[in-house]
């Protein structure tokens, strides 16, 4: 799948988008938890860029702020490194950009 969807994005000039959820791995016999590639970790290598999607939280509570969704930038060949992480909301005009104060 992987060899047909860089085949496509090549030869048509297109983006290809491709999801990977991620999920808790409980370490044995220790309270200790990372998350991992729900496709495993092979498929973390093939994109060229990979942009990690979650909801933002609260530096305090580490509660979810309502709405309000964060991209962190994992890999990239041409990214700017002093962006870290952006806001954004998606609402019913789109995908939106979120005024940080």
């Amino acid at each position: 799948i992987c060899e047909t969807l860089n085949h496509l994005a090549y030869h048509e000039h297109i983006a290809v988008v491709v999801t990977n959820q991620v999920t808790l791995k409980i370490e044995d016999n220790s309270e200790n938890s990372s998350m991992i590639p729900a496709l495993g970790e092979s498929w973390s290598h093939v994109p060229s860029t990979r942009v990690f999607l979650q909801y933002k939280q609260t530096k305090e509570t580490r509660d979810s702020v309502p709405g309000v969704r964060e991209a962190r930038i994992l890999k990239s060949s041409n990214h700017n490194p002093s962006i870290k992480n952006v806001n954004f909301a998606i609402t019913a005009k789109g995908i939106c950009d979120i005024d940080e104060d």
